[in-house]
């Protein structure tokens, strides 16, 4: 057996500390919440600033974040608990921030998707306007993340606020 320490879901579990308390699942309820209005009222303003049907792109880049957010999560599920609770304040600072600033950045960029067959610096353009709004989403996704491997012995209550 080697010398280095793997993480598994008990030695996770078991370092994870407390168990989650009513404010630390509410407070993930909330998170969850917010990242699924923003993906709603992303669409619905997708929809009304640009002609092209956009609406899969959003649902896109909200799976992407929390697909990127669960792959940084295994990667350093280690660091995801001992470090909870800066990771969890972090990724909800970040995901406020990002609310505000990738919607007011994606405004500003010039995106006109009926002539990218033409123009192929519209690609750059689309993958500008995709990052500002992938970053809240993964901001919410490395909270949920965190959530789930700092109680990985209380999933079915995290999962349930979540």
């Amino acid at each position: 057996m080697s010398s280095r320490s793997t993480v598994t879901s008990q030695s996770v579990g078991e370092s994870a500390g407390r168990e989650p308390g009513t404010a630390d699942l509410v407070a993930l309820g909330v998170v969850s919440a917010v990242a699924l209005a923003f993906e709603v009222v992303l669409t619905r303003i997708v929809a009304i600033t640009h002609p092209a049907d956009m609406a899969p792109i959003v649902i896109a880049l909200g799976v992407a974040g929390f697909g990127t957010a669960g792959s940084v999560g295994a990667v350093m599920a280690r660091s995801l608990v001992t470090h909870a609770d800066r990771w969890m304040v972090a990724s909800a600072m970040f995901l406020a921030v990002g609310l505000v600033a990738g919607v007011f950045f994606a405004q500003h960029i010039s995106l006109a998707l009926l002539s990218l067959p033409w123009h192929p610096a519209e690609a750059g353009h689309l993958l500008l306007y995709g990052a500002c709004l992938f970053l809240p989403f993964l901001a919410a996704g490395l909270y949920v993340t965190t959530a789930l491997v700092r109680w990985s012995g209380q999933v079915s209550r995290v999962v349930a606020a979540n």
